[in-house]
């Protein structure tokens, strides 16, 4: 969710250093169905004379804190109830009244409560479902932190796409654009095969994602790894309804051939070899033969917007001490994306803009320290350190990344400075 703002800079500094404030402007703002991230002065003032804002108001000590042009009037006066005299006692707008006579809404409490959290459960008190765990400060504190700490894990980027002065495309994306997305963009809108090549975890297949989103094209992932069936590129025959002929039906692959769409090939280089040769023959030229579709049937024109890209972990000329599974490509499908090869790493701009940055700091400290050791194969990737910000929902930092030295050797610790502690089931950096 966005930050609430103000254009006032001293209320927007306010709302800035404050969670608690922002919590309690946004229910403020939810139990009154205001339809707004901007908070203009009049709506501050609204704020400030309701019970959320009194309350926070006069919990805070400094009286500087907020100006005198923004601070609700309360101003003393004097009034009859049916009790006798309230002195020195803002009145209900509505009738009148003090607060301890208000018959418009419920008595306010007599002196501001210390605590917002206390404040936030006293409100949401009556609005809870029989049989659900009764709500206290700290049961509310604990709700919000782990709210923030969600929220965190869903940043949301606006992605613009322009061609000279004029915007192409406008999306939101929960990462931002890595540094080598200009390059494939640029590639596919020339409709050239596009190879990315790059180790495990480095956005190759969200790459795919985002030139989908960025060209307002539908998406396909296939894989061609071994054991999967031709029918994922070219299609099956099925029986028919009348059960006594087979028919054709296409794939999905088909259907991007054919109708335009970005087709992304996960893990080019540990594809089976027939399936290879079918993409070989896909790809060759804007025709397409395909046997299964009868001798009678005209061969498929490939559409003009669809887009092949392909990942891979090595080069496609084999396995390595690291990606043992892959095999060495055909030089004809080598060939098919030898002009948009584009060869990747992993991208630490794109990794400290999407990610929390204490997290952050840590993988790319032990990625250094791993790249330093000669003939060491161990790497962090951006996968690891994503996911070691949604671990932190529940866990602490150190505990996050227990499990991804689970089975490192003691001398391998030593080496990255790393201290690990199996009882408590943590890892520090040293």
């Amino acid at each position: 969710m966005p930050r609430l703002s103000s254009p006032d800079p001293v209320i927007d500094k306010l709302l800035e250093e404050s969670n608690l404030l922002q919590s309690a402007v946004q229910g403020y703002l939810d139990q009154h169905k205001f339809i707004t991230r901007r908070i203009l002065p009049g709506l501050w003032r609204k704020f400030l004379e309701s019970p959320h804002g009194t309350v926070w108001q006069d919990s805070r000590a400094p009286e500087d804190d907020v100006p005198d042009s923004t601070r609700a009037p309360i101003t003393p006066i004097t009034i009859t109830c049916r009790n006798g005299f309230c002195l020195q006692r803002a009145s209900c707008v509505g009738c009148t009244r003090c607060p301890d006579h208000c018959q418009c809404a419920p008595a306010l409490p007599e002196r501001p409560h210390d605590d917002l959290f206390d404040l936030l459960a006293r409100g949401l008190e009556n609005r809870l479902k029989p049989g659900v765990q009764p709500l206290d400060e700290d049961r509310v504190r604990a709700l919000i932190d782990y709210a923030l700490k969600a929220e965190a894990l869903h940043k949301t980027h606006r992605i613009i796409v322009k061609k000279g002065d004029d915007v192409v495309q406008r999306f939101d994306s929960d990462l931002p654009l890595p540094k080598w997305f200009d390059r494939v963009y640029k590639q596919a809108k020339c409709r050239v095969h596009t190879l990315l090549v790059g180790p495990r975890g480095c956005g190759k297949t969200v790459t795919g994602e985002l030139l989908a989103k960025a060209l307002g094209l539908p998406l396909y992932t296939v894989s061609l790894s071994a054991g999967v069936s031709e029918g994922v590129l070219q299609g099956w025959l099925h029986p028919s309804k009348a059960g006594l002929l087979f028919e054709y039906n296409r794939s999905r692959f088909v259907r991007a051939y054919t109708e335009g769409g970005v087709v992304l090939l996960d893990e080019l280089d540990a594809g089976d070899s027939n399936m290879l040769m079918i993409l070989s023959a896909a790809l060759a030229n804007g025709r397409w033969e395909i046997p299964l579709r009868g001798e009678d049937a005209e061969p498929l024109v490939k559409h003009p917007d669809f887009i092949c890209i392909a990942a891979a972990n090595t080069q496609l000329h084999g396995a390595d001490r690291v990606y043992v599974g892959r095999n060495q490509l055909d030089g004809a499908t080598i060939d098919r994306f030898a002009m948009g090869r584009v060869t990747v790493d992993y991208d630490e701009q794109m990794e400290r803009q999407a990610y929390d940055a204490e997290t952050v700091l840590f993988g790319q400290r032990l990625r250094a320290r791993c790249r330093a050791q000669k003939g060491w194969t161990r790497d962090v990737s951006t996968r690891n350190i994503a996911d070691s910000c949604k671990l932190q929902q529940e866990l602490t930092l150190t505990e996050s990344w227990f499990g991804f030295f689970e089975d490192w050797p003691n001398q391998d610790l030593e080496k990255v400075g790393a201290v690990r502690n199996r009882e408590k089931m943590t890892v520090a950096l040293e």
